[in-house]
């Protein structure tokens, strides 16, 4: 008797903002701890208003990172240009809010 294929579940690196765009003192939820000294690349940013995005991250030190997040339209239709943002985590494991924009 052959054994039933297990499904293999990929787990997409991934960031949940707390508002339909960023700004300084914005939250956000990190699925992954960031390692030191890293990048990723294309990290899919989520929304609460449903939209999406994509960003490239750079671990600045073990509790800071550099995210420089693609150009996205709100669901209202608000178009957001491409901006890079400093956060830093404020709750472990995975609570990080927004403290600088970048240029």
């Amino acid at each position: 008797m052959n054994p039933e294929p297990i499904e293999m579940i990929k787990y997409t690196k991934s960031i949940i903002f707390e508002n339909s765009h960023i700004y300084v003192g914005c939250l956000a939820t990190l699925n992954f701890r960031p390692m030191e000294d890293s990048t990723y690349p294309e990290v899919p940013l989520d929304f609460s208003d449903g939209s999406s995005s994509s960003g490239d991250i750079e671990v600045i030190q073990s509790d800071e990172i550099m995210l420089n997040v693609d150009a996205y339209s709100t669901a209202a239709g608000t178009f957001i240009v491409a901006k890079s943002w400093r956060l830093a985590i404020i709750e472990k494991p995975n609570l990080w809010k927004v403290i600088a924009r970048s240029s």
